[in-house]
């Protein structure tokens, strides 16, 4: 028996016809006897009686039809009910958040589906004790959406890298004592200061972030733990400052300032039930694909995963690795991805990371050097494992056959597709102020400096490579020689440093360029040493890249490299900043440009001895595996 046999009988009952009752239900006159039929026969009783043109129902029938229209009366309001119930389930959203995690996230979200929505969806939120609720009950509910701060696998969701958090410095509206876009967290210890609550994730996370700066949480001497949820009315009331982790919108009752050691941000997963229904999931796909469009230009953004920084440390291995890493913190195209990385505690952050789950203990070491040669010196010696030099050094080391342990090129620092930045100097004295003017003369250049390699190759353009006599002119002690060679003639340096030979050392522009059509810096890692230790290695490369993304994303950055260089901030500027049409401009950049390397080996390298270099030549090698594993852990996708 089913609900059709008993429409169908009640029809014939009402209209005393099998005909007229096949037109109501929209049903063929046979059908109708057929499903007649099959309820007697379920019954076992006769139900209608037809005598030529008219109909009578049997005392059961008469008794069947009365109990038919309850059932069939109860069936209607019962699909009413659930038909009003699917109606207010459609149009309701539930977003389920973990209630420990900091609220900018959600808030966000819900301002983002209040827009979006034309009012005729209800927004109802649920928070969950661990993130991993939060994915069982988006798994259980349809039209659910779940936010998350660490990742979280269910084939059965959809989910999405999201909205990002940076730890910063939140300051009222009103406080006119820090005007600054930045700031360095050091500054900040003896402030009267708001932190995270006591044994939440945030202050944990904080507490693991500047722990690899030497620093703890008992170093903020004048501190008051708060939930992150209420900091931002407290600094409003009492004028103090606070560290929570936000997104970088803008909001009117307080403001936002990086904290430069804590620029990189942390990621925030958006799940997705598939199952919700086509006006939920069109409104999903409108907020997701909305933030993809706004985050084409936020792929190179490097994003952390909070929970890493979280992990247990299981290491008990004696076995401390140094990584003796070499940086040039006066060559400015090198400083982002030396001295900045140092200085903003980058690296140690990520070896910090690999330590709590590698046999090894690796810590870094810094050596500062002021120009190529010694570094390339110390890397065949096995004294150095990574560093950053210029062109003209890598493609040296690529061809020095003495190099016991071969050099890869693992990444860029910066580039320049103008030219080399070099500039040639000559004496003040001097009546010709041209480069074939030095011919039979002594010039001095840094062997093997970006300046060198620029020299040699216009050297050889002018047909004078043999007859100019080139002289080494150290930088390694206390103070740069020039009078090595007595009143050496040409001084082969770096442009914006002509500026302080021309008016403090007695030199003069040449009328001659020596630049180069390109340049590069490159991040360079022995061999062996990459092969052996390679999150080591990628781990230099995260920290590069984040060190981009704070000089990018920070408006103050010239001034900070100019503060941690010693070089002034004028110069700086001229190298890093905005380009002012010269060639002495470099751009910041770690993807390898491998038609660059080989163009420079095959074309444009010329040696000490003045041989230009030819196809047969060594390259230096290239190996882009560890930075695309650094660019994947961190989520990045160019």
């Amino acid at each position: 028996m089913d609900l059709s046999q008993i429409r169908a009988f009640l029809a014939v009952c009402e209209t005393k016809s099998f005909t007229k009752a096949a037109r109501q239900i929209n049903m063929s006159q046979p059908s109708i006897s057929l499903k007649i039929k099959a309820l007697e026969k379920h019954l076992g009783a006769k139900l209608l009686i037809r005598e030529q043109n008219n109909l009578q129902l049997t005392d059961e029938g008469c008794y069947a039809e009365e109990k038919f229209l309850d059932i069939i009366s109860k069936t209607i309001a019962i699909e009413e009910y659930f038909s009003q119930v699917k109606i207010l389930t459609d149009s309701t959203i539930t977003v389920y958040h973990a209630e420990k995690d900091s609220c900018s996230g959600l808030e966000h979200l819900l301002i983002k589906l209040k827009n979006i929505d034309n009012g005729e969806l209800k927004i109802q939120t649920v928070s969950c004790d661990s993130d991993q609720r939060v994915i069982n009950e988006i798994a259980k509910h349809i039209n659910a959406i779940g936010i998350t701060t660490t990742q979280q696998i269910n084939s059965g969701l959809s989910s999405h890298t999201w909205l990002q958090e940076e730890f910063m410095l939140i300051k009222a509206k009103s406080n006119e004592e820090l005007n600054e876009t930045s700031v360095d967290l050091c500054s900040l210890l003896n402030e009267q200061i708001w932190l995270p609550e006591l044994n939440s994730a945030s202050l944990d996370l904080l507490r693991n972030r500047i722990q690899t700066l030497g620093l703890d949480i008992d170093d903020f001497k004048n501190r008051a733990h708060v939930p992150e949820k209420l900091m931002a009315e407290l600094v409003q009331a009492d004028g103090k400052m606070g560290i929570c982790l936000c997104d970088q919108l803008p909001t009117k009752t307080h403001s936002k300032v990086r904290i430069n050691e804590l620029a990189t941000p942390y990621r925030t997963y958006l799940h997705i039930n598939p199952k919700s229904n086509k006006t939920i999931l069109n409104l999903i796909d409108n907020i997701t694909n909305h933030d993809k469009m706004q985050s084409v230009k936020k792929t190179t953004i490097p994003i952390l995963d909070r929970q890493i920084g979280l992990v247990a440390i299981n290491n008990k291995s004696t076995e401390v690795i140094p990584v003796r890493v070499a940086m040039q913190s006066r060559t400015i195209q090198t400083v982002i991805s030396g001295r900045a990385v140092q200085k903003l505690g980058l690296y140690e952050s990520f070896l910090s990371e690999v330590n709590r789950i590698q046999k090894q203990i690796f810590t870094a070491e810094w050596k500062d050097y002021k120009s190529a040669a010694p570094i390339l010196l110390d890397l065949e010696a096995g004294k150095l494992d990574i560093a950053i030099v210029g062109d003209y050094a890598v493609a040296h080391a690529a061809n020095n056959i003495d190099t016991k342990d071969d050099v890869i090129v693992i990444g860029f620092a910066s580039i320049n597709p103008y030219g080399s930045g070099s500039r040639l100097m000559i004496h003040k004295d001097s009546t010709n102020l041209g480069l074939t003017g030095l011919k039979d003369k002594t010039i001095h250049v840094p062997f093997l400096s970006t300046a060198h390699g620029s020299l040699l190759y216009n050297l050889r353009l002018k047909n004078i490579l043999n007859q100019a006599s080139l002289v080494d002119l150290s930088l390694e002690g206390k103070k740069a020689s020039t009078t090595k060679v007595m009143n050496p003639d040409g001084l082969a340096c770096f442009t914006p440093f002509d500026h302080f030979f021309e008016s403090e050392q007695g030199y003069q522009k040449s009328e001659d360029e020596v630049s180069m059509p390109f340049s590069f810096y490159a991040i360079i890692a022995r061999k062996n040493f990459a092969s052996s230790y390679p999150d080591a290695v990628t781990s230099f490369l995260k920290a590069t890249l984040c060190s981009n993304y704070w000089f990018q994303s920070t408006p103050s950055s010239i001034s900070y490299l100019s503060r941690w260089t010693g070089v002034n901030e004028a110069y700086v500027n001229q190298v890093l900043g905005e380009r002012t049409e010269n060639d002495c401009h470099y751009i910041p950049e770690i993807n390898v440009r491998t038609d660059w390397v080989k163009e420079f080996s095959k074309n444009l390298f010329v040696t000490g001895e003045g041989k230009t270099t030819t196809a047969e030549s060594g390259h230096p090698l290239i190996n882009d595996d560890f930075l695309k594993s650094a660019k994947h852990q961190l989520g990045i996708t160019t």
